[in-house]
């Protein structure tokens, strides 16, 4: 993480060294897939076409990637916003990629665009941020011994997450059926969480849990 230079309006911006050089080198490989999908859009006569929807999702790094694109997008390529109904950012997993003015949700349309990251209970991948992890080293190593319930405090982050964070927890005991249920978080609430498991985050985890929440609410 470091401050580089924006996607390409060379304007400073403060990003995930390493996810922001593979977005940069997707970029010019994405642009023109949607701007083509766009033009075979004009052959409809407007009258009897709605303006289509753009969706950028990704899991763990891929999501942290299609964050940084979107945001991008929506910040620098107006054409192309003027050409969507809306822009959804729905990524699952992502780590933290931007730092705080470029973390907040930057949709054209807040009331029809969604950005939200979705999270398993516990996956340390979403709050892998460098102070949370040295904080996270810190609080096992003080607290392996002398078990505390006081609040720690992960001090200060230096990149957040892009959008709203929806936490999926099964809410029942071990013997009994899960039951999925999602979790608005707070970035003050989400910056108190001690998420350390590794076991929650690949991607077969995420459908399975997602499949349980839509079970359960739809059925």
């Amino acid at each position: 993480m470091s401050f580089l230079q924006d996607l390409a309006s060379g304007e400073p911006v403060k990003a995930h060294r390493g996810l922001l050089r593979v977005a940069r080198r997707m970029l010019p490989k994405i642009l023109p897939q949607i701007l083509l999908c766009l033009q075979t859009l004009t052959s409809i006569p407007k009258s009897s076409r709605a303006l289509p929807t753009l969706l950028f999702t990704g899991h763990s790094a891929g999501g942290g990637v299609a964050a940084l694109i979107c945001a991008h997008i929506r910040s620098h390529c107006p054409e192309i916003v003027r050409s969507f109904a809306s822009i959804h950012c729905i990524t699952f997993a992502a780590p933290p990629v931007l730092a705080p003015l470029e973390a907040v949700s930057t949709a054209p349309n807040p009331s029809e665009s969604l950005t939200i990251n979705i999270v398993n209970h516990g996956d340390i991948v979403p709050r892998a941020e460098k102070n949370y992890i040295r904080s996270l080293l810190q609080l096992y190593r003080e607290r392996a011994e002398h078990i505390s319930a006081d609040r720690w405090d992960f001090g200060q982050p230096t990149t957040f997450n892009y959008g709203q964070i929806v936490i999926l927890k099964d809410v029942c005991p071990e013997d009994e059926e899960p039951r999925m249920h999602a979790y608005r978080a707070s970035q003050g609430l989400w910056q108190t969480m001690a998420f350390g498991s590794i076991r929650a985050h690949p991607m077969n985890v995420y459908v399975q849990a997602v499949d349980g929440f839509m079970t359960l609410h739809h059925s």
